[in-house]
């Protein structure tokens, strides 16, 4: 029997910190590159991750699917190269 796991994968970050001498010459620096089956939700707890101010409230980073567009569309998401076509949600 062959057990399928659904949902995404969760990972917390915090204090984290970039080499930005290491650069990719097309989109700059890449922050993640997402593997097959594209399922991690990354939660930045202090902003060090997205390099963002997170005012108190996490930050999410996970893959982007076309169900993230009325969040981009409405500011509460963004989608970066920078993150392999991620999307950053903040925590609200």
């Amino acid at each position: 029997m062959k057990t399928w796991v659904q949902g995404g994968k969760a990972a917390s970050f915090k204090q984290i910190t970039f080499d930005t001498s290491i650069s990719n010459a097309a989109n700059g620096v890449n922050y993640v590159f997402w593997q097959l089956h594209r399922r991690e939700i990354y939660e930045d707890l202090d902003g060090s991750l997205t390099q963002g101010s997170v005012l108190n409230k996490p930050y999410f980073v996970t893959p982007y699917y076309a169900h993230f567009d009325p969040l981009i569309a409405s500011g509460i998401c963004v989608s970066s190269a920078q993150w392999d076509t991620a999307v950053i949600c903040d925590g609200t």
